[in-house]
This record gives structure tokens, C-alpha cells and sequence, in this order.
């Protein structure tokens, strides 16, 4: 059998039978070498046929945990694997508080207690981290004032749509936009979202910036009727002749007629945000759901 990583010579260590033994003892003894691999035999014939397999992988998945780091890179762990292999003794002295003096029905219950930590521990942490994602968004000082400006411009009547251009269609976008706060409005950064009812995907997600000649003073209205870049995804032909499409826009920022910029910096992660919650929640799920094995499969 082809080697994969170096797991398997942890499972020939701890697995496989010295010929001739006679299961006349019911622990493992891992006081030196030669002992274990003689309780080991015992052990393991002292199993009824149909626990061999479970009984191995139990010692495997306590042999991977007690050399593995979670929280290490890939690479250390495959050094960390790699060099196991090559000091059994080693691997033998991390085993043992694990599984000396306990039977072969003691031992696949100590993996099956290892995997439930296990599973405790990554439980704990998805569960901090969607509380941590469902709760930051928006909670900064800085963000909240930002925040409280922004929302104090509307943009109303948003829509795209192909008008006549002077040599072929172009896509549009309108709005209306009313400078409700007490800065003047020098330019606007909008992030904007085409869809059709019904279909999951968006057709455009894009942002666009514009800036108003003159500025645009508090209390003051423009409609504004913008020529998006025609060769990017607002430029997609296949929107040309369509009369369900729904534009949503979000104002993410502003520039003052100082020239400085307030920003929702929590607006242009939203989609990184909303995806990363989604992956979590279903990694939640199955930790909650579906029970751990001896050898950490679920």
C-alpha cells in the first residue's frame, strides 16, 4: 500500500500483532517496548472480531491528537507526524497516560471521550466567532458616527436600465439622492446590487463613486441619471431588453467639501462577513447534530 502521509506508520506501530502471542492479559502495559506490543496483542484478542477495527482507530485517533496541534500550521503537523514515526519510544511515552493499564473496551472509550473534547472545543469557538461576527458589525465609535451621517442621505427611486447613447444602448443608473445631513457633499461612494425576482444570483454587484460639480449642500436634492462602465458587469447585454430588474442601492461613504472621507468601513465586508457566518453556522450544525466516531470522522 502507497504511503499516506505518515499516519500509516503510526497504524503499524500501534495496530498490528506480534505472531505467536496469547491474549493472557486484558491491559496494556506501555513500560517498555516489548510489553506493549505483547498487551497489545492480548488486548486485542480479548475483543470480540468486530471491535478490532474500532479498537484500532481508537488508538490511532489518541496517537494523531497527542502529536497534532489544532492550532498549529499544516506543515508543523506533518513535521510533527514525520518525526513521530521515527522515534516509536517517543509516540509510545505520549500514548501512555492515555492508554496504560486500560483494556481494549477502555481504550476505544478514552478516544471516544478525546473526540468529544474535541468536539467541545471546536464547538466553543464557532459559536465565539458568529457571536463576534453578529455582534461587531457597526460597533465602533468612529463606525457609529460615520453611520449616523450617512443615514441621513437618501437615496430614493433607484433603477437601471438601457437607454439610447449616441451610437447604441448604454446601461443606466438613477436615483435620486437628498443631502438630509449638515455637510456639504463634494462626492458619493454607492455600492450597487441588480437582481430579478426569484433568481439567487445577482446579475451585478458593483460599486461607483461620483462627484458633484458644485457640491451638494444639505437640504439639497439632485436625480442623477449615471453612465456606468458599459465593458464591466454593468455593461452585461443580456440585461439590455429585461423589465424585472431591481436595483438596490447603499450609500458606504461620502466626501466632504474639505475633502474628507466618512465611511461605513463595515459595508464592504458585509458579503466576506454574510458568507463566513454562513460556513460557521453550518460547521455549528453538524458539531450539534452529528455524533464524533472513535476515530474523529463524523
Amino acid at each position: 500500500m502507497p504511503q499516506k502521509w505518515s499516519a500509516t506508520a503510526i497504524v503499524a506501530l500501534l495496530c498490528f500483532t506480534a505472531l505467536g502471542c496469547k491474549p493472557s492479559e486484558a491491559t496494556i502495559d506501555t513500560s517498555t517496548e516489548a510489553n506493549y506490543q505483547t498487551s497489545l496483542a492480548a488486548v486485542k484478542a480479548a475483543l470480540p472480531s468486530e471491535q478490532h477495527e474500532k479498537f484500532g482507530k481508537a488508538l490511532m485517533q489518541i496517537a494523531i491528537g497527542d502529536v497534532v496541534d489544532p492550532n498549529g500550521s499544516l506543515l508543523a503537523n506533518i513535521n510533527a507526524m514525520t518525526q513521530a514515526t521515527k522515534d516509536p519510544m517517543s509516540m509510545l511515552g505520549k500514548l501512555a497516560p492515555h492508554i496504560n493499564g486500560k483494556t481494549g473496551a477502555q481504550v476505544i472509550a478514552a478516544a471516544e471521550t478525546l473526540a468529544d473534547e474535541r468536539r467541545a472545543r471546536q464547538l466553543a469557538a464557532v459559536e465565539a466567532e458568529i457571536a463576534a461576527l453578529e455582534t461587531s458589525q457597526g460597533n465602533s465609535d468612529s463606525n457609529v458616527q460615520a453611520r449616523t451621517i450617512l443615514d441621513q442621505i437618501k437615496l430614493e427611486g433607484s433603477r437601471y436600465y438601457w437607454a439610447e447613447g449616441s451610437y447604441r444602448k448604454e446601461p443606466t443608473i438613477e436615483f435620486k439622492i437628498t443631502n438630509g445631513s449638515t455637510s456639504p457633499i463634494a462626492k458619493i461612494f454607492v455600492r450597487g446590487i441588480v437582481e430579478t425576482p426569484g433568481r439567487a444570483v445577482p446579475w451585478v454587484k458593483e460599486s461607483f463613486n461620483y462627484d458633484f460639480k458644485g457640491g451638494l449642500e444639505p437640504k439639497e436634492s439632485q436625480l442623477l441619471n449615471l453612465a456606468p462602465n458599459s465593458f464591466g458587469a454593468w455593461g452585461n447585454k443580456a440585461l439590455q431588453d429585461r423589465n424585472d430588474l431591481v436595483l438596490t442601492l447603499t450609500l458606504v461613504g461620502i466626501e466632504d467639501a474639505a475633502g474628507t472621507e466618512i465611511t461605513d468601513t463595515t459595508l464592504g465586508d458585509d458579503d466576506k462577513r454574510r458568507e463566513r457566518l454562513r460556513i460557521l453556522r453550518q460547521q455549528r450544525m453538524q458539531l450539534t447534530t452529528q455524533p464524533t466516531n472513535a476515530d474523529g470522522t463524523q
